[in-house]
């Protein structure tokens, strides 16, 4: 072999020793990549691992939550079925507590003539004249009609 080609082989050699190197280094980079991206999975599944358990509270949470609405839903029912009959009775009595209303009202206005009539001629005879004693009359008599009314319907009890 001649110098030359010594030389040649040598410059040929170092060039690819610098390729090797310049391979090596861009495999190190891409390993320090590699290696940079392995953290941010790591850190991403970390986070991932997190979400999942608060998302696996939070449906345990809304499962609790929806037992708890229809345990209330049950109670709910369960009162309104054993009101109900007390409601339905209070109305009853409301009503029909209006409608004697309107019935002692229709009565107050049929015998209010007659007692006006009675009051005036038991008036004219009285040696006291006007409107007060014409007054107290009708309250006396609305007193005893009172006093009878509630005496006849009294509830025992």
């Amino acid at each position: 072999m001649n110098e030359n080609n010594v030389g040649e082989l040598k410059k040929e050699v170092v060039a690819q020793k610098k390729e090797v190197l310049a391979q090596k280094e861009e495999i190190v980079a891409q390993k320090k990549e590699m290696m940079s991206q392995k953290k941010e999975v790591v850190a991403q599944k970390k986070e991932i691992t997190a979400q999942k358990k608060e998302f696996l509270a939070q449906k345990k949470e809304v499962q609790e939550l929806r037992a708890e609405g229809k345990s209330l839903n049950r109670q709910l029912k369960l009162r309104l079925k054993r009101h109900a009959g007390t409601y339905v009775l209070e109305t009853r009595r409301a009503l029909s507590t209006a409608v004697l209303a309107a019935f002692a009202f229709l009565m107050a206005l049929s015998w209010r003539e007659y007692i006006n009539e009675w009051v005036e001629s038991a008036v004219a005879i009285s040696p006291v004249q006007g409107s007060l004693i014409s007054a107290l009359m009708v309250t006396l008599i609305s007193v005893v009609g009172i006093l009878i009314v509630t005496k006849f319907l009294q509830v025992k009890g």
